[in-house]
């Protein structure tokens, strides 16, 4: 294809072409968060709070997610999943898997590799950061995080407040708003490394008439240890310091969330950034897809088709029956996700059904539908399709 390649064995879609004709858009999600971010790693994500009622946790502005790594030796530096400077980076792709994307960027002889997904349940996205000297000398590094956390609720920003959070162990974004329209006014970004240095606006970190290409706060020896409130642009950055020996590849892990309180905000960051949880996210989601692939399995002799059904049509399925409305999609596509979803998950899909009715309960539709919903065996539905498109 133009843009890339399946790598079959990884069940991941390669983008190599990094600057195609418009973004192209992933979705990683679970029943109450999503993200739907491009192949650089830019856009937003939010938390269902309600019924009815969505949280924005990272805004979709320009800067959403940022990666920058500075040679403090050099104070050359340059940011992973997104470069601005026409010189290009000397490796340059993203992975897009089921549940995750992995967007690599290699110079200065560093490649960084940043892998987005979200828990199977939970309000936050998790970010796996691995720093590679490809050199054969130690380096001394800074890492830089940035994120543009939604702080805003309403649009009075003078609720806005802002700083380091000893409790969370990174930076909480809080927007205590009068008669807010909904119970979580809190964001906040945190990593399982030390922070040598934070900032939390725009204006110390990109700087008065700067872009993201030349930020000030990068080009400086730290970031300026300082909290904000009444700033209508917060962003919330963090500097790491990292010493990787020759041929050494570092991790970092990073949440980014929302939650009601302070301490909702620290318990949620200690759960998700605990040893190893990010690799079960991952593991889940892979054995999910393999277990959605048991279902059906189309053997068709054209491998592109195959893989098209076999995996993708099913994730995207997955993420319709929830979240078809968020890409423009109608009322009756929901609707055709949710059936065909049933094949892997009745309850689930019976749930949906019943979400979906006016009143929100069972009985608001017709009881002869709910009580004959039921999954007709695969077999059963296959006898009419042809034997050499069948695999059991």
């Amino acid at each position: 294809m133009k843009n890339g390649y399946f790598d079959r064995s990884a069940r991941e879609f390669v983008i190599t072409d990094m600057a195609p004709r418009r973004p192209l858009i992933n979705y990683i999600w679970n029943e109450e968060f999503l993200m739907g971010i491009d192949h650089t790693g830019q856009g937003k994500s939010f938390a269902k709070v309600g019924y009815n009622t969505r949280r924005m946790v990272i805004d979709p502005a320009e800067g959403s997610r940022l990666i920058y790594v500075k040679d403090r030796a050099t104070g050359a530096y340059f940011c992973a999943n997104k470069p601005f400077f026409a010189a290009p980076h000397d490796a340059y792709e993203t992975r897009v898997g089921v549940g995750k994307q992995a967007i690599v960027g290699e110079k200065l002889g560093v490649r960084v590799t940043l892998t987005l997904t979200a828990p199977t349940s939970g309000f936050a996205e998790l970010w796996r950061i691995d720093v590679e000297n490809r050199t054969e000398q130690p380096r001394d590094l800074s890492l830089y995080l940035h994120a543009m956390l939604a702080e805003n609720v309403t649009d009075h920003y003078s609720y806005n407040r802002c700083d380091w959070s000893d409790p969370v162990g990174g930076l909480l974004f809080e927007h205590a708003a009068y008669l807010p329209p909904h119970d979580y006014p809190i964001v906040y970004l945190c990593a399982d490394r030390p922070v040598n240095s934070y900032t939390t606006s725009q204006t110390t970190f990109k700087g008065h008439y700067r872009t993201y290409a030349e930020p000030i706060g990068v080009e400086a020896d730290q970031l300026d240890n300082a909290g904000g409130s009444y700033d209508d642009w917060p962003s919330a950055a963090m500097e790491l310091r990292l010493a990787p020996a020759a041929g050494e590849t570092l991790t970092t892990y990073v949440v980014c969330g929302t939650a009601r309180t302070a301490a909702e905000a620290a318990d949620d960051a200690r759960k998700f950034l605990q040893n190893g949880f990010f690799e079960r996210v991952l593991e889940e989601r892979l054995a999910k897809s393999k277990a959605d692939e048991g279902v059906f399995t189309l053997s068709s002799g054209n491998a592109y088709l195959d893989e098209m059904v076999n995996v993708w049509l099913k994730n995207q399925i997955d993420l319709g029956k929830t979240w078809a409305r968020v890409y423009g999609k109608g009322f009756r596509d929901v609707m055709q996700d949710v059936a065909a979803f049933a094949s892997f998950d009745p309850a689930t899909a019976k749930e949906k059904f019943c979400c979906a009715s006016p009143t929100n309960t069972p009985t608001a539709i017709p009881s002869v539908c709910l009580s004959r919903f039921t999954v007709i065996p695969t077999a059963t539905v296959l006898r009419g399709f042809p034997k050499r498109f069948r695999s059991t």
